[in-house]
């Protein structure tokens, strides 16, 4: 598996755009997921102009596979310059002993 966690710090402005931007992703994702397993997206308490991503694939390749389609390209690009200041990335190894766990509350 590979993981990634974002922080982004929009501009105060954004933050109805930045959410759509999101939901769109979120809908054009469901039709064809590729290789992404679980994606979400959360306002950070207390910091309205904070969003956290969080992102699993099936692996890197599919990772990068997914950043290549040019649905997704497209609202990547129109994300970013909806941001304050550039994200921060984590990239995240395997879950440690199994701890991946889905219990199906969305």
């Amino acid at each position: 598996m590979f993981g990634i966690l974002t922080r982004c710090e929009l501009k105060s402005e954004s933050r109805a755009k930045f959410d759509q931007l999101v939901m769109e992703l979120v809908e054009t994702t469901r039709k064809e997921p590729g290789g992404l397993i679980a994606y979400s997206c959360q306002p950070v308490s207390g910091m309205a102009d904070s969003r956290v991503v969080f992102e699993l694939y099936a692996d890197h390749l599919a990772f990068i596979q997914f950043g290549q389609r040019p649905d997704i390209r497209r609202l990547i690009e129109a994300r970013d310059v909806l941001l304050a200041e550039p994200r921060r990335v984590e990239f995240l190894e395997d879950p440690i002993g199994g701890s991946l766990l889905y219990f199906g509350h969305c």
